[in-house]
């Protein structure tokens, strides 16, 4: 991956004194501390994009 890609910050407001979540952390959430490997498989890294937006949208209906 491009390393400007991995460095993207979310736009969402934190809580003073707290440090922002990066969009890797719900990568990391869904798939683990592996999911960087993941990356050079496409079929693997499609399955994983689905689960993360499956994840996204049942937070979604939660909150």
């Amino acid at each position: 991956m491009e390393r400007s890609m991995m460095n993207v910050k979310k736009e969402s407001k934190r809580k003073r004194g707290r440090p922002q979540k990066r969009w890797d952390h719900d990568i990391r959430q869904v798939a683990g501390v592996t999911w960087n490997r993941v990356t050079q498989e496409r079929c693997e890294w499609k399955r994983l994009e689905e689960a993360c937006v499956d994840w996204q949208t049942d937070l979604q209906k939660i909150c």
